[in-house]
């Protein structure tokens, strides 16, 4: 079978209610491989709404999806169920939806999960995302007269090979763990068909074993994860396993992601601040220029007028000198004219 990446889109479950758990805190669960396992956030009531995609390595030889349904309801808490899907239509066409059969351990129809597949082979071109909530899923009809070929409880790996790893998704509270826990043991393992061990009891073979602690934790973790193993043990004794391996590699992922996004963002922000100084130092420079422009015309201008003026000077006639000079001969001529003794010879008295 092909390698690739597979994208598991977890719309709804349900059949919840006729199997008298309207009230539970569930999450669906899914692998391809073993090593890699990833669940949806817990949703509440007889029909969970999820629509969430999940993100799955298909390595190469595996042809199968194995999915399981885990209750975090304190009241009844464990994995309720699984199932499995045929990948090979998917390989084909590469995508499908269709209700996926959720059987108990003991074989019983529990609901059905209703899936959205993508697939991309390994090096091609992806397929496009076949989103969970875009449409409504295909009517559902309930559990009762389910198939013959339903009926049959789906494969599912070894029993080390369970959700072992999967934790509560809600935090436990604050004062849980603070004394010295139980002892614990693990349980034996029972197999499908006991009547003694009823959905999600630690005697189910989907009991997850306790986890040893998480790796070192280089980022900050989840809250459910802040307890210590006080806290994990007991919660490995009330049925819920804690995947920590995987749940701290995805946050040290996703940690890893937002602060490149916010690197990229402050980095961004830092280009936009430098661009726009140097705009603004830009607009003052032909600010500056303009201002220049502006003073050099106006004293070209000023220069202009000055040569008008001593252009102007320099050809007209300098009239106003012998022009006195004129009126104040002709101002002797007359008074000589007017004068009454201008005809007697007065030469004797002078």
């Amino acid at each position: 079978m092909p390698a690739g990446k597979l994208q598991v889109t977890a719309v709804t479950l349900r059949g919840l209610a006729e199997n008298g758990l309207a009230e539970s805190m569930t999450f669906l669960g899914c692998f391809v491989s073993p090593s890699e396992k990833h669940r949806t956030r817990s949703a509440a009531g007889p029909e969970p709404q999820w629509n969430q995609t999940l993100h799955c390595t298909v390595p190469e030889g595996e042809s199968a999806l194995h999915v399981e349904v885990v209750n975090e309801d304190p009241g009844r808490p464990g994995i309720l169920g699984g199932g499995s899907v045929d990948l090979a239509p998917v390989f084909a066409q590469g995508r499908a939806e269709q209700w996926v059969a959720i059987n108990t351990p003991h074989g019983q129809p529990l609901g059905h999960a209703y899936l959205n597949l993508t697939f991309a082979r390994e090096g091609g071109a992806e397929s496009p995302v076949y989103a969970g909530a875009g449409a409504p899923p295909p009517v559902y009809n309930g559990p009762p007269g389910y198939p013959q070929e339903k009926q049959a409880p789906p494969h599912y790996p070894e029993r080390g090979q369970s959700y072992s790893s999967l934790g509560p998704e809600q935090p436990l509270p604050p004062n849980y763990g603070s004394g010295t826990p139980p002892p614990f043991s693990p349980p034996a393992p029972v197999a499908y068909g006991q009547p003694q061990s009823p959905i999600g009891s630690t005697g189910s073979p989907y009991t997850p074993n306790p986890e040893q602690s998480p790796e070192k934790q280089k980022k900050k973790v989840p809250e459910w994860m802040k307890y210590g193993g006080a806290a994990l043990a007991g919660a490995a004794a009330v049925g819920l396993g804690t995947w920590v391996a995987h749940e701290v590699k995805e946050h040290n992922e996703e940690e890893a992601e937002r602060e490149a996004q916010e690197e990229a963002a402050r980095e961004h922000e830092a280009q936009l601040r430098r661009e726009a100084a140097v705009k603004r130092q830009a607009d003052q420079q032909i600010k500056e220029a303009e201002e220049r422009a502006r003073e050099a015309e106006e004293r070209a201008r000023e220069a202009e007028q000055h040569a008008r003026e001593v252009e102007e000077e320099e050809e007209a006639p300098p009239v106003y000198h012998r022009s006195r000079e004129i009126a104040r001969e002709e101002e002797e001529e007359e008074e000589e004219e007017s004068s009454p003794y201008s005809g007697i010879d007065d030469s004797r008295w002078r």
